[in-house]
């Protein structure tokens, strides 16, 4: 008869801080149509490539995905490559997308491209605001001023243009209309912060409104699968401890496996858990869990099995190695599942990084996300079945069951006693 010891872990959301640049009210939704602009142009020495790595560095500040916001791009020089609404289902697929792309050279066509743009604007989601940006120099051999006033027309639309060079700002302002649409020209880094800020200022305000909902979700998550092993969070049968971990230095002790005898205890703690923001530093969350397995933490060391449960999406920028850490804890007995928090990461329209997670976890069966964590925990209550019922079917008694725990325990050595002082 093996007792249950649980360990839960809980990923901190990073948060990200950002002072919009735009001195107009631009909409903060969470879903916006965005479209790419990207002059292909190799007119001057590194355009190209000054360019791509503008919105590769921009990019994962916004927050793409099907439920967020829809993105569409165009690429223009000579010829123009339009990729449509939707064609990146995240802010990782974007980013290899832009890296695939090749410099094709030819003649840049600016009006061209927002003719182009005008007739994408006809299939957008019309209920969301959309927000376009251009990256050029504003050097064109065709027809602007037209085909921009037209897109800038569209309701609920922002037009901004931005260079990565030397720009021509007559250029710009023709595309624009207004010197407040264009971001920081001149400087390619101050333009891209300024971008960047822009789309995070966004992603900050989304995260706020997301975040209240997100943890009661997850509380309410909680409360219906820890109400399922009721009967076996209890000291003489399963036991539970909570690590929480975000940054170096964050990582902490919720609560230990002594200190909660019932699931009310342990829903009313995990209740109170709070987002402290930062890096994540996965390998030292299971560094501390491995610590709490002694007796004075509230282990059972010589009788319970060593489970540890991981909600987390993968991805690690802190701390030790958690690859390493996790074997070691393998190797010391330590059973470890993984959830993937798939429905706490829909902010970051990222998807879980499964080639940590597989590491982690002690096998393929041992990961599960929140569609399935259902079937983990009826795997694992089952190892507690000899403790709900002895081989007769009736209940076992408690205290013949204690005091069979109790013999097993290794006896401690007898003080002798302290010699009588006479006199």
């Amino acid at each position: 008869m093996k007792l249950k010891t649980w360990m839960f872990f809980f990923l901190a959301q990073l948060l990200y801080d950002a002072n919009a640049q735009s001195s107009h009210q631009f909409p903060k939704s969470c879903k916006m149509n965005i479209l790419l602009i990207m002059d292909q142009s190799s007119s001057t020495k590194g355009g190209f490539d000054a360019a791509r790595d503008f919105i590769i560095k921009v990019a994962p500040a916004a927050m793409i995905g099907p439920d967020a916001h829809r993105i569409a791009m165009i690429i223009f020089s000579g010829r123009t490559i339009t990729l449509p609404w939707n064609f990146a289902k995240s802010n990782a697929e974007l980013i290899t997308r832009l890296k695939s792309v090749r410099n094709n050279g030819g003649i840049t066509k600016i009006g061209k491209a927002l003719s182009e743009a005008i007739r994408m604007m006809e299939t957008r989601n019309t209920a969301l605001p959309t927000f376009i940006l251009m990256v050029t120099d504003g050097r064109s051999s065709d027809e602007v001023k037209a085909q921009a006033a037209k897109l800038r027309s569209f309701p609920k639309t922002w037009l901004f243009a931005t260079s990565t060079n030397r720009p021509d700002m007559r250029g710009l302002l023709d595309i624009v209309g207004h010197e407040d649409f264009i971001i920081e020209a001149g400087s390619r880094e101050v333009a891209m912060q300024a971008a960047i800020n822009i789309l995070l200022d966004i992603k900050k305000q989304c995260i706020k409104r997301r975040q209240q909902p997100q943890r009661q979700r997850l509380q309410q998550q909680l409360r219906q699968i820890l109400s399922q092993v009721v009967n076996w969070i209890f000291p003489r049968h399963t036991r539970v401890g909570c690590i929480s971990f975000a940054s170096v230095g964050k990582t902490q002790t919720e609560f230990s496996l002594k200190e909660y005898g019932d699931e009310d205890g342990v829903i009313e703690a995990l209740g109170k858990l709070k987002n402290t923001g930062g890096t994540t530093a996965i390998g030292e969350g299971i560094a501390l869990a491995m610590n709490q397995s002694s007796l004075r933490d509230g282990a059972r060391p010589e009788f319970a099995t060593k489970v540890m449960i991981v909600f987390t999406d993968g991805y690690n920028n802190k701390g030790p190695d958690p690859v390493e850490i996790a074997t070691k804890a393998k190797d010391e007995g330590w059973e470890l599942y993984v959830v993937m928090k798939r429905e706490a990461i829909e902010h970051q329209s990222l998807p879980p990084y499964e080639e940590i997670i597989n590491e982690i976890a002690t096998s393929e069966d041992h990961i599960f996300d929140e569609s399935n964590v259902e079937k983990m925990f009826d795997r694992i209550g089952k190892r507690n079945e000899p403790c709900k019922k002895s081989k007769d079917g009736k209940a076992p008694n408690a205290k013949a069951l204690f005091e069979a725990i109790e013999k097993k325990r290794p006896k401690s050595k007898a003080k002798k006693p302290a010699p009588k002082r006479h006199g």
